[in-house]
This record gives C-alpha cells, structure tokens and sequence, in this order.
C-alpha cells in the first residue's frame, strides 16, 4: 500500500513538472509579441466589455476615461451614467480622437471659378470627331494647339466608336460540363428598346456578332 501512495506522489510530481514546462513556453510564445501597456489617470480608453443583448460575446466600448490605478495592470474605470468598473489592462486600448480630413485643392491661375464640364464626344450615335472637341477656356492657346495636334496623330485611338483588334483570342474551356442556360429577367418596354439599340449598334460596329452556342446568360443593363 505505501507503494502504490509513493508511485502515485512520483507521478503527481513528474505531471506538476511537465505542466510548469508546458505553461512556460506557453508564456514565451504569448509574450513573444507583446508589449508593456501603461495607462494614467484622465486617459480616455476602450474597454473590451460583454455586450448586453448576449453576455457571451463582447465589443468594445467607450471612450472612457481612467479614474485610479490599483497595480502595475489593474485600473478604475469611470463609466457615463454607470459605477466606476474595475478592468485588467488586457481589456483596455488607448483611445485616439479621429483627426480632421484635409484635402488639397489645386487652383489655376485665372481659371474661372465654375468650369463647365470637359465634353470629349457627343453620343456614340454620333459623328463627333476631333474637330468637334470643346476645350475649357481657361486652356492657354498654346497648350490647345498642342493637345489638338497630338489627338489628330493618334485620331484612331481617340474616337467615339470603340475599335476591335485581332492579335490576341480569348476563349474559355468548359470541358465536359453540361451548358448552362440561363432565363432573361424581365423588363419594361422602355428599356427594351434601349437594349436592343445597342445590340443592333454593336453589331454594326462589328463589335459582336450572333453565336450559335448552347450556353446563354441574359445581359446586364448599367444605366451611363
């Protein structure tokens, strides 16, 4: 019987050490990235406190402000129209006040002081070219004469009309998947209409053309 009393002491003696092993590189790994946190009495802070609809979770609440410090990582904590509450430092953080926005603003010299608005192109409709370009006045002449001449070099690229090229091709493996069709929602006459223009504009322009392919998804309308 004295035996098993002193195995059962060794035992109890080798799970105490092991345990002190295992909560000491417990603390090393948690301290590894923590840092010394010291409040004052008048500091506005955060504290980390249940939430009354569901005492098993918690936010953060505040500002507040510290009334006492009791130790190194005890503190008094004055809450508006409730008892000063008694908080370990883990649940408190700094408070910082937002800082006003400032944004820059650059002015022109001698620009007016409601610009109207930039006009590059009328509707895609349209035959707006570079010559039909309105510029605002503010624009010295010189500097004018030079964005004219460079959009006339590059007159392609800057058009109302959108280009296509035929150096790259994209196409899209579905393997052996079973095709999706997809239903077209619903819409009023009016933005029918306006659909079907486009489609018929961009088939004009050659932009897109009628495919024959089992897969099928209904077109998005985004008001411009």
């Amino acid at each position: 019987m004295l035996s098993f009393h002193q195995k059962l002491t060794d035992m109890m003696k080798v799970a105490r050490d092991s345990l002190a092993q295992a909560q000491e590189k417990q603390s090393a790994w948690y301290d590894e990235k923590a840092c010394l946190r010291t409040f004052e009495r008048g500091d506005r802070v955060m504290v980390f406190l249940p939430l009354k609809t569901d005492k098993l979770q918690a936010a953060w609440e505040g500002p507040h402000v510290i009334l006492d410090k009791l130790d190194n990582v005890t503190y008094v904590v004055a809450r508006s129209g409730k008892k000063p509450k008694t908080v370990h430092v883990n649940m408190l953080k700094p408070y910082f006040n937002r800082s006003d926005v400032v944004f820059w603003v650059s002015s022109v010299e001698g620009s007016p002081e409601d610009p109207e608005e930039l006009v590059m192109y009328g509707d895609w409709d349209g035959e707006a070219g570079i010559e039909e370009l309105h510029l605002p006045d503010h624009l010295p002449s010189q500097d004018k004469n030079k964005l004219l001449a460079a959009l006339k070099d590059f007159e392609t690229v800057f058009s109302n009309k959108p280009g296509k090229m035929n150096l790259a091709v994209h196409s899209i493996d579905t393997g052996s998947h079973r095709p999706i069709q997809s239903r077209s929602y619903p819409v009023n006459e009016k933005v029918r209409q306006e659909i079907n223009q486009e489609i018929t504009e961009m088939k004009g322009l050659g932009v897109i053309r009628p495919s024959m392919s089992p897969w099928a998804s209904p077109v998005v309308f985004v008001w411009k």
